[in-house]
């Protein structure tokens, strides 16, 4: 059993080597000593001083884990942060969210404080973009705007380039005529143009 080696030697474990078996490191007193039992290779003892992982596992922050953190992704063997604005991503930057922080929006992968005005927001908090015909919504439908874009007129949760015949032009909604009108300019029944048959 040795207690020390010749100059160019390594002691590891009361025996001299040349070189420091790889799942060790090595002292500045030309020591080697074991890596923590997750590290395959590394820099001290200790579970965060791993260079490299047992294979299986994954390097994060110089440690090495059976899976990723949550605000992370899988490169390889390799944990990275996703952007600061994502919950979960599958990837670095900031428009490859999967998911957000509680108070954020997905909308295209994108976390964002609040939906933008042409889209609707689910239960999930994910935004998604309104009917082209909808300025506004409340869903993707073309029968959910809440108003329409400029030129076009609302009716029935609808928007259209042109009232129907039955309605009349009220600013930028068409208003159902009285029953008893075919045209109509107001909602009153003495207000028909023609009768309906």
């Amino acid at each position: 059993e040795c207690l020390t080696c010749s100059v160019d030697d390594k002691l590891y474990k009361h025996t001299c080597l040349n070189e420091c078996p790889s799942d060790t490191y090595e002292t500045p007193e030309s020591e080697c000593f074991d890596c923590d039992s997750t590290c395959a290779t590394c820099s001290g003892s200790s579970h965060s001083e791993c260079l490299t992982c047992v294979e299986g596992d994954f390097f994060y922050q110089s440690s090495c884990l059976a899976a990723c953190p949550s605000n992370t992704f899988v490169d390889g063997v390799t944990c990275v942060d996703c952007h600061s604005t994502c919950a979960t991503c599958s990837g670095s930057n900031n428009d490859e969210c999967l998911t957000c922080s509680v108070d954020d929006k997905l909308y295209k992968h994108t976390c964002l404080n609040e939906c933008p005005s042409d889209t609707y927001e689910t239960p999930e908090s994910e935004c998604f973009d309104c009917d082209s015909t909808c300025a506004t919504c409340s869903g993707s439908s073309h029968s959910e705007c809440l108003t329409c874009v400029e030129g076009d007129f609302f009716y029935q949760s609808s928007c259209l380039a042109a009232c129907p015949s039955n309605t009349f032009v009220d600013g930028v909604t068409c208003v159902d005529c009285h029953s008893t009108c075919a045209t109509c300019s107001g909602s009153n029944n003495d207000e028909c143009l023609t009768c309906s048959v």
